[in-house]
């Protein structure tokens, strides 16, 4: 990571926390990501164990 690399990031960061509605979309995005695959995972024990 250049210095240059990490102001770039460090600024896009702060880009999307300028957006709090994007922020907020792009943490439910990944929540509802992280429901749906373990709700798979759970239907896939249970269809194996079944």
């Amino acid at each position: 990571m250049t210095r240059s690399s990490v102001q770039r990031t460090r600024g896009a960061l702060v880009r999307v926390f300028d957006f709090p509605e994007y922020a907020a979309m792009v943490l439910v995005t990944l929540y509802g990501v992280l429901l749906i695959g373990y709700a798979i995972k759970v239907f896939a024990v249970s269809r194996a164990r079944g």
